[in-house]
């Protein structure tokens, strides 16, 4: 069946077009010369040409899009993205590299740049939800809906996807007349046919002066009487795109929710070309808010049938000889052709994606609130290769700048310094599809000379058997919290990780251990056998965090348990927990009696990404059993019980203008932790007041690409001694 491209049958979001009470009916000038007409992608395109003898061009032309739909339709079973969705459902399958040709690695590649520069608005891969709401005939949903474009990678070298989730299935109708109507005109401009209107059911593209040297001039329907013009607008070298829900009803879908929205009554987008027109028509319809396209694009928008006047940027009223809402008018030919040129900018972050993907670079899937099975951006890398070795690695700088007095008055005694943190290889081998080994090598303060050092940050191999169930062994990442497995400097806000897990959750922290890992459904695990801590190094201001043997002729007479469990449904979110348990005693004997030492650690958390908005939040609990023979043991009252929690929140300002791919976050952290919550009651009666800490964070980090940061904050400490120091922090960070 060939109806997906059905006039403006448009699950906007999902790019699956649903009829619009919005289209374009025709031009409004003098008929050109040379016209033909053929039904492709479910409607009719139309194309009109100056001139005579342009029959063989514009079938060629037509040939180009038929080609195209032979790939692109995800409802013809014969067409290679329907195929592609076929395999995908299996976890085997949607976790390996599936060849594909040329023509559809490059279309999902561009598809995933143009779901990342506009953060997710638009998204190709939610063709799930379509098949969920029994719009696609025949098709069935067997297991949850699964979305989301951060999951699917491309290559071109030896053109593949993998998918990354099973049951992912690509829709590209928000974008797929739109590259049709570009390959078109590419075709048309290689045949030296460079003055045309190609009409193709609801959108234009305008190439060329037109009829009167002036541009084309098309009608766009009113949304009450689709067969009638109620404005006409001049084009130059241009496409409009128009949408909206009209008289017969829209399924709209908001990528972020998966949820229905209602969208607007008619929206239009005017872009230099037809793929941008069509993306950012799709976002407009979603979302109804203008805020959400690149400053220089035109668009119309109205929201309800009630409202009989739609609003209009500047550039659109121009187009249409109608009164902007706000602005200037400009109405001259020169100043169209200086805003196309202006426009054509905006598109570099696109075209310079693409051009790495031409180059042979692949292009990866984008990790959100975590890597693959834990892991952070760069740590993740091997992941993504397909055999070989695969190097990353991050680092950070950080300046801290102290009081001169503490809350109570008294000198603090600290002056500022600054400190290169950390200097951090990955080094990784793919052995094959199943095998792999990943590692982290990690250099501290800059010299081991002074108080710096190297160490081995984790080191395993992984046994990847299948998606729902792997095994992992060797020196492993506790999977507990949120930067303790994510913890390269962009992934989080703030110059200094949260004390929160430093403090009660021993960041960062690894043991030697075995166990498995992997997804089922919309969740992911990870559940270990490890050695124990070492309760010799427990501390009272810095909690459990001397006791973490990490890997170097660790004591294993007592081992410890612990599981994850993360909800991963929906893109950009996660929320899970965690528990821990294990003795640290190994056995000793303290005052005649044999230390076990139990520590059990409930942790739970969540992180969100949506439209800007960044938010995660975390709670920890730690138990010591014979925390006084601990203490005994240590010289030192040791907490039998610590607690802590965080809340954090920002947004990036650039989210929905030209610079959306940077990202600039004002935010604010606010962290409540006490290592001495409870003491042993034989040792003490209270714990120190001092321990009872909370810290205030306000800051600002700036991305001028995801894998750089610069960071600065003010940190607000507070203690119930009233011995709190505060201080200026300074960061930059970066992975690779």
């Amino acid at each position: 069946m060939k109806r997906k491209y059905e006039i403006r049958e448009r699950i906007v979001a999902l790019g699956v077009a649903i009829g619009a009470s919005v289209a374009v009916v025709g031009a409004a000038s003098a008929p050109v010369e040379t016209s033909r007409t053929r039904y492709l992608m479910g409607t009719t395109l139309e194309i009109r040409a100056a001139g005579t003898g342009q029959e063989t061009a514009l079938e060629a032309a037509f040939d180009r899009v038929a080609a195209l739909e032979g790939k692109l339709s995800d409802w013809d079973p014969n067409a290679e993205l329907a195929r592609l969705n076929t395999l995908c459902a299996t976890p085997d399958n949607a976790e390996s590299w599936q060849p594909v040709s040329s023509e559809l690695a490059l279309r999902l590649a561009e598809a995933r740049a143009w779901a990342e520069r506009t953060d997710g608005a638009f998204d190709p891969t939610l063709g799930a939800i379509a098949v969920a709401e029994g719009l696609r005939p025949g098709l069935e949903t067997t297991g949850p809906v699964v979305t989301g474009w951060e999951h699917y990678a491309v290559r071109l070298a030896e053109p593949a996807v993998r998918c990354g989730r099973a049951g992912l299935r690509f829709d590209l109708g928000g974008i797929g007349k739109g590259m049709a109507l570009d390959a078109a005109a590419e075709e048309l401009r290689r045949r030296g046919v460079e003055n045309v209107l190609l009409d193709f059911g609801g959108q234009v593209l305008a190439l060329g002066d037109g009829p009167g040297d002036e541009g084309w001039t098309v009608g766009v329907a009113a949304p009450e009487a689709r067969d009638r013009a109620a404005l006409g607008v001049r084009l130059l070298n241009e496409s409009l795109a128009v949408s909206g829900n009209g008289e017969r009803g829209m399924h709209l879908y908001d990528p972020a929710r998966g949820t229905p929205t209602k969208g607007c009554a008619q929206s239009g987008v005017i872009a230099p070309s037809a793929t941008a027109a069509d993306v950012f028509a799709t976002v407009l319809a979603v979302t109804g808010d203008p805020a959400n396209l690149p400053e220089l694009v035109d668009y119309l928008v109205q929201h309800s049938d009630a409202d009989r006047a739609p609003h209009m940027s500047p550039g659109f009223a121009a187009r249409a000889g109608a009164p902007a809402a706000s602005g200037d008018t400009p109405t001259k030919k020169e100043k169209l052709e200086e805003k196309v040129e202006r426009l054509g900018k905006e598109l570099e972050v696109v075209a310079g994606e693409l051009a790495k993907l031409r180059a042979g670079e692949d292009v990866e899937a984008k990790p959100d609130a975590k890597g693959p099975q834990g892991m952070a951006p760069a740590a993740s890398k091997v992941y993504r290769k397909d055999r070989g070795v695969s190097i990353g690695g991050y680092g950070e700088f950080l300046y801290e700048d102290f009081s001169a007095t503490k809350d109570d008055g008294s000198r603090s005694g600290k002056g500022a310094k600054s400190d290169f943190l950390r200097a951090v290889f990955y080094f990784g081998y793919k052995f094959n599809d199943k095998i792999l080994f990943n590692s982290e090598i990690e250099f501290e303060h800059a010299s081991t000379g002074k108080s710096g050092s190297a160490s081995v940050e984790f080191a395993y191999i992984d046994f990847m058997l299948d998606p729902r169930a792997n095994v992992r062994a060797g020196l492993v990442l506790v999977p507990v919290g949120l930067v303790n497995e994510l913890h390269e400097p962009p992934t989080f806000l703030g110059a200094r990780r949260p004390d929160v897990e430093g403090k009660i959750i021993p960041t960062t922290w690894r043991e030697n251990g075995v166990g498995l890992w992997g997804d089922i459904g919309p969740f992911s695990y990870r559940t270990y056998v490890m050695n124990g801590m070492d309760s010799t190094g427990f501390g009272g201001s810095s909690g459990l965090r001397g006791g973490r043997q990490k890997g170097s002729k660790a004591k294993t007479e007592d081992l410890a348990f612990v599981v994850r469990v993360d909800y991963t449904g929906v893109p950009g979110f996660l929320a899970g927990g965690s528990y821990y348990s294990g003795d640290s005693g190994h056995d000793a004997v303290i005052g005649g009696e044999v230390l076990e030492g139990n520590v059990s650690i409930v942790e739970m958390h969540f992180d969100w990404k949506w439209r800007g908005i960044e938010a995660r939040g975390l709670w920890a609990n730690v138990d010591v059993d014979q925390a006084e023979l601990i203490s005994i043991q240590n010289d030192t009252l040791v907490g039998s019980e610590m607690d802590g929690w965080y809340l954090q929140a920002g947004y990036n300002v650039f989210t929905g203008t030209r610079f959306a791919n940077q990202a600039l976050i004002p935010f604010v952290r606010v962290e409540e932790f006490d290592t001495h919550k409870e003491v042993p009651s034989i040792l003490a009666k209270s714990g120190e007041p001092a321990y009872d800490r909370e810290v205030m964070t306000y800051g600002l980090v700036y991305r001028p690409i995801p894998q750089v940061a610069v960071k600065v904050d003010f940190q607000d400490f507070d203690d119930a001694a009233g011995t709190g120091l505060d201080q200026v922090n300074a960061a930059v960070g970066f992975y690779f």
